[in-house]
């Protein structure tokens, strides 16, 4: 098991990075043929009412992940409260979602927040999971009822079949229906070696549910917003492309899937207006978010620092404790 995760961790960096130039040559290609200037172009032309309504669907989109973490530490026992979790939720996932490998690098932050506030290092790990299962959850019923809902449309849209539409999302649909099938029947926890993972109470996976695809709902709702007339189909057919894209972006483990995400909406709406649509998508979802959770962070840590500092005045404001200091008695 230790080989395999070994060889895992070796090989996901060559993974990302063989992803992550393919995309790259694909988008290259699109500005080659369509123009910077063009880009530019319909960049600038992208209604203010249309970035409002982004930044908007933005702000409910971190601000619905932070209910999230909030659940994902009551499910594991911790009554952290929410303006607490909420800030652990936004500058894990605002600078986690620019950092590349999300998973580590937000996890890594929620631990720096959570754990000043008392939160152990298994239950910070059983909230990542928490939030990653609703991931999980969340995408595959956007994916899967969105595709059901209008399945002639999302296979016109994707070029696909319907009769392969169809089977793709009543499995996801299933997968999720056994995930909650499991949090209400199963009561004894996964075990991995020594750590134990329980399995959400079926409330909690219901929250999952509900907020993990409220997330990708209103996330695909920005990108369809900034594409505007650039895309002729429902936004619930969008909605589950969307869904489907964003997992392929997140597997191909590329930071913020750069590239990744680009390639696959211009494989089904090609166009300057797609381009800068999806230049704007960047600003407004991730670049901006990351400016300022990374701020909130460092001031956050500076606080917490001096707190520490002022708690226990051997401690440094690096956050480390002082090396004692050289006795001035005379040796007997």
């Amino acid at each position: 098991m230790d080989g395999a995760v070994a060889v895992l961790r070796k090989f996901l960096p060559w993974f990302a990075a063989a992803v992550f130039a393919g995309a790259i040559v694909l988008v290259v290609r699109a500005l080659r043929e369509h123009g910077v200037d063009a880009v530019g172009d319909a960049l600038a032309g992208i209604p203010a009412s249309h970035l409002l309504a982004a930044a908007g669907l933005a702000a409910a989109s971190y601000l619905t992940l932070t209910f999230v973490d909030f659940a994902a530490l009551r499910s594991t026992g911790v009554p952290l409260p929410w303006p607490r979790a909420a800030l652990g939720s936004f500058v894990a996932l605002s600078v986690g979602h620019v950092a590349g490998l999300a998973v580590l690098s937000s996890g890594t932050l929620r631990y720096r927040v959570y754990s000043a506030y008392g939160v152990s290092e298994g239950n910070v790990a059983r909230a990542i999971l928490f939030c990653a299962a609703t991931v999980a959850v969340g995408l595959l019923t956007l994916a899967g009822a969105g595709a059901l809902a209008g399945p002639g449309r999302t296979a016109a849209f994707l070029g696909l079949d319907v009769e392969v539409v169809v089977p793709l999302a009543v499995l996801a649909l299933l997968v999720v229906v056994g995930h909650l099938v499991a949090a209400a029947r199963v009561r004894r926890p996964l075990r991995l070696r020594s750590f134990e993972l329980p399995l959400p109470s079926g409330r909690f996976a219901l929250l999952q549910l509900g907020l993990g695809t409220l997330n990708f709902a209103l996330v695909a709702g920005i990108l369809y917003r900034l594409l505007g007339d650039s895309v002729d189909v429902g936004f619930v057919a969008f909605a589950s492309f969307y869904a489907a894209a964003n997992a392929a972006s997140i597997l191909s483990h590329v930071p913020g899937g750069l590239g990744v995400l680009e390639a696959l909406v211009l494989a089904v709406a090609s166009g300057p207006e797609t381009l800068g649509a999806l230049v704007a998508f960047r600003v407004v979802y991730y670049f901006v978010p990351f400016a300022i959770g990374g701020l909130v962070f460092l001031i956050w840590s500076r606080g917490s620092r001096r707190a520490e500092e002022d708690a226990d005045p051997e401690v440094t404001t690096s956050g480390h404790r002082r090396p004692p200091r050289p006795s001035t008695e005379p040796p007997t």
